[in-house]
């Protein structure tokens, strides 16, 4: 089951991946979206690479639930 998910980005600020050559319009299309067995960390906004979008990237790690 999935759950409630949440954006990787979040407490990040603004995080503008599109469009990567119009400056004004500057929005966040581009998501990562994770829930409570998935820690997000470290989301970024990578350099221009040719595409109309920003590339992202997150770091991501299961989190293993502990049995008694």
């Amino acid at each position: 089951m999935m759950g409630v998910c949440c954006s990787c980005a979040w407490g990040e600020g603004p995080q503008a991946t599109w469009p990567a050559l119009v400056v004004p319009l500057f929005i966040q299309i581009d998501h990562c979206l994770a829930n409570a067995q998935i820690e997000a960390s470290d989301f970024k906004v990578g350099r221009f690479l040719g595409s109309d979008h920003y590339p992202i990237s997150v770091d991501l790690q299961v989190r293993v639930p502990s049995h008694p």
